[in-house]
């Protein structure tokens, strides 16, 4: 790739690591195929966890909750950086990019469940009031929401004992635990919808103490269609390069070029489904590639379809 080539896609070769590497990434890396296949095999899959995440941003099929219980972190999730704390609740929509975060000292207690789309879809027509719940956790339209809940409302609106019977239900598998499985899962919806939840937007957390590759991933959300340079960021950061790129890949699992890419690529292929009234030549520019052919080159590289022929074939 020659420099002309890395500057239009607003990263320049010295400052993104190994170029080739990243236009070798495979289309499917951020697809999260072990969620995807859990899902396929049964709807439902809820458990309690407090390894340290191994993952890079990745996307699946399904609706994730990530409730924390104890312990603190970030969570980076299409455009936004969410502070992971006690009592919070982080809920992503299917098919958008996501990657916790946390202190290698401060393991993370938490019940992550993730629910296949057509399960909560047929289950929003079966029981009406249910989609009412859903729509309070999971705001239609929204790629994601934030909430807390006070860690004594967390207990007293019996969320944390339906995620506890739910997990068991899921792992026993005894008999009529599907049934089960769906009324702790409606239970817990129930206990959310309630009340207790508050949404805390970014915006109230103080920036100037948020651990730094948590500031960066929100000045690329919040700048990923401008020009987005190596060098500019370690100025803006006060970081080396050598510190930018290894705490970067540290942290999300990509070098900074890669995830630029990706991040740019899922973006387009929101908007080119969601804004059928958005040309290709808009779409490109808000995603931060600077021609449309540039964009349309990169788009079937990465997808193996240009992006009319993924809109055409995806709506």
């Amino acid at each position: 790739m020659n420099t002309e080539h890395s500057a239009r896609c607003g990263l320049t070769a010295s400052g993104a690591g190994s170029v080739a590497a990243a236009d070798a990434e495979p289309a499917g890396l951020a697809i999260d195929s072990d969620t995807n296949r859990m899902l396929r095999s049964y709807p439902l899959h809820c458990s309690w966890r407090t390894a340290l995440p191994h993952q890079q941003m990745h996307a699946h099929d399904g609706f994730e909750l990530y409730f924390c219980l104890r312990g603190s972190g970030s969570y980076w999730v299409g455009d936004r950086v969410y502070p992971l704390e006690i009592g919070t609740l982080t809920v992503i929509r299917p098919h958008v990019l996501h990657v916790p975060m946390m202190p290698a000292r401060a393991p993370l207690e938490r019940y992550v469940l993730a629910i296949r789309q057509e399960y909560v879809e047929e289950l929003t027509e079966r029981v009406p009031q249910f989609a009412e719940c859903l729509a309070q956790v999971a705001p239609p339209g929204a790629p994601s929401a934030h909430w807390h809940l006070p860690p004594a409302a967390l207990a007293e609106a019996e969320a944390e004992a339906a995620l506890s019977a739910l997990a068991g239900e899921l792992s026993r598998r005894e008999n009529f635990f599907g049934l089960s499985a769906q009324m702790w899962l409606i239970r817990l919806f129930i206990a959310l919808a309630r009340g207790g939840m508050t949404e805390r937007p970014e915006a109230e957390y103080d920036a100037a103490s948020e651990p730094v590759i948590r500031r960066i991933l929100r000045y690329i959300g919040e700048h990923g269609s401008e020009p987005l340079e190596a060098e500019d960021l370690c100025e803006r950061f006060h970081l080396s390069r050598s510190q930018l790129f290894a705490r970067f890949k540290a942290a999300t699992g990509y070098s900074l070029r890669q995830f630029i890419i990706r991040y740019r690529m899922e973006k387009a292929k929101d908007l080119l489904l969601r804004r059928p009234d958005l040309a290709v030549s808009s779409i490109a520019a808000q995603c931060g590639f600077g021609d449309e052919s540039h964009f349309h080159h990169m788009f079937k590289r990465h997808q193996g379809v240009t992006p009319r022929q993924y809109r055409v074939g995806r709506s």
